[in-house]
C-alpha cells in the first residue's frame, strides 16, 4: 500500500486519493492498458498516472 505521506511528497498537485492511486497501479500491473487509457478510466491526468508508475518502479 502507498502511504499518504509518500503521496504528498511525490506529487503535491493534483491531490489524488491513496485508494484511487492503488487502484490505478493494480490495474496497470494486471493489464496491458496504456497510461492514457488508465488516466481516462480513473478520471485523472496522464501525468498523474505516469508519476504513480514511476514512483512505484
Amino acid at each position: 500500500m502507498i502511504h499518504k505521506s509518500g503521496l504528498s511528497r511525490l506529487y503535491p498537485r493534483p491531490r489524488i486519493s491513496p485508494i484511487i492511486a492503488e487502484q490505478v497501479l493494480n490495474r496497470w500491473w494486471t493489464t496491458n492498458c496504456s497510461l492514457r487509457e488508465l488516466a481516462a478510466e480513473f478520471g485523472v491526468s496522464h501525468t498523474t498516472v505516469h508519476r504513480l508508475v514511476q514512483a512505484r518502479a
